[in-house]
């Protein structure tokens, strides 16, 4: 219960942030700004991409860890583990910085099909 109370409320914060979109990616709930993603839920927790040094700073703490898929590190992504609902003032200031980070990020074109 306590997951589903966190994400509950970090859903409730980042929908009052604007141009967010909701959106079921990879049999996740996943958040998307101009079309980017920044933030998904995932196995216990929340994952989001955040430049360094929030990055590393965010490593320090015992609850953030490499977003890995496939048995490998998954670009700059992190995976915030959200145990208690507490987790949540951990969360929400690095989903905010995620939010910033990618919408201020320029368009990528899309790859090629192959």
């Amino acid at each position: 219960m306590a997951l589903e109370q966190a994400q509950s409320e970090i859903v409730a914060n980042l929908m009052a942030w604007g141009q967010v979109e909701p959106r079921r990616m990879f049999g996740c709930d996943a958040y998307l700004v101009r079309g980017k993603m920044f933030a998904f839920f995932q196995d216990e927790g929340v994952v989001v991409k955040v430049p360094s040094p929030q990055r590393e700073r965010l490593l320090e703490d015992t609850r953030v860890s490499p977003f890995v898929h496939q048995g490998r590190r998954f670009g700059d992504w992190l995976h915030l583990r959200l145990s208690d609902p507490q987790d949540v003032s951990l969360a929400l200031p690095a989903i905010e910085e995620s939010y910033r980070y990618v919408q201020a990020s320029p368009a990528r074109g899309r790859r090629p099909r192959r």
